[in-house]
């Protein structure tokens, strides 16, 4: 889950990174084993690697377990082809979190609540803040 910085810097996701599109969302490089290893190339460098690595490995467990078909293979310009699929702003996002059910049943529901609760709190926080350019320009006394 990203943090307040992705989202107070472009206000949602940009639309390039809103598609899930798994040849290109995730890739297994292949080489020797030492170079062996699963890129995810939707998250951010600012998200919980943990959480991710655990949501990544249990969508992979669940299709594979429950033998999903991925769907076809994306040719040609995925950003033209395939719609957005990604919740675009915070709270989206923790609702999505919220509502996962697949994940209740290989993360800790009490630890899922406990990391939402905190997200959320950290959103409403961040949104009463004001940014130093906005109380620049609009409560400066005196300038």
């Amino acid at each position: 889950m990203a943090t307040h910085c992705v989202y107070s810097a472009v206000g949602s996701i940009d639309l390039r990174v809103s598609r899930i599109v798994i040849g290109d969302s995730l890739k297994l490089p292949v080489g020797p084993p030492e170079s062996r290893r699963v890129e995810h190339r939707v998250t951010g460098a600012d998200a919980n690697p943990h959480l991710v690595a655990a949501a990544v490995l249990a969508g992979m467990h669940h299709g594979i377990t429950n033998r999903l078909e991925p769907g076809p293979a994306t040719t040609a310009n995925a950003y033209e082809k395939v719609a957005p699929s990604l919740p675009r702003t915070w709270e989206d996002t923790l609702d999505a979190f919220k509502g996962a059910q697949v994940l209740v049943d290989y993360i800790e529901p009490q630890y899922m609540h406990v990391y939402h609760a905190t997200k959320d709190e950290e959103r409403r926080l961040v949104g009463r803040a004001i940014p130093p350019l906005e109380h620049d320009w609009y409560l400066a006394i005196g300038a």
